[in-house]
C-alpha cells in the first residue's frame, strides 16, 4: 500500500515538474517529494512494531496517527536541536595575552 503511494507522489511529482520552467519550483517540488518518501520510510518500522494492518480501515487510520505522531516528534526535536545551537556560544576564544 505505501509502495503504491510512493509511486503515486512520484508520478504526480513528474507531471508537474515536466510541467514548470522555474528551477525553485522543480528545487522545492524535490525537496518535498523526498522529504514525504523519507518519512513514509522512517514510519515504516514504528508501523511494524505497532502491528498495524494496513489492509482494513482502522489499521489505516491507526497508521495515519502514528505517521503524524512520529512528523510531530521530528518537528519537536528539530526545534530543541536549534534552540540548543542558538543558546551556544559561537565567538572564538580570544587569549588576550598571546595579542602583541
Amino acid at each position: 500500500m505505501s509502495l503504491l503511494i510512493i509511486i503515486l507522489v512520484i508520478v504526480l511529482a513528474l507531471i508537474i515538474f515536466k510541467g514548470t520552467k522555474h528551477k525553485v519550483v522543480k528545487i522545492a517540488l524535490t525537496v518535498i517529494v523526498l522529504t514525504f518518501i523519507i518519512s513514509l520510510i522512517m514510519t515504516y518500522k514504528p508501523l511494524k512494531e505497532a502491528g498495524v494492518n494496513l489492509k482494513s480501515p482502522s489499521g489505516m487510520i491507526t497508521a495515519v496517527r502514528v505517521y503524524f505522531a512520529w512528523l510531530g516528534n521530528a518537528f519537536g526535536n528539530a526545534q530543541d536541536l536549534t534552540a540548543s545551537a542558538i543558546k551556544m556560544n559561537w565567538q572564538p576564544k580570544v587569549n588576550n595575552s598571546t595579542i602583541n
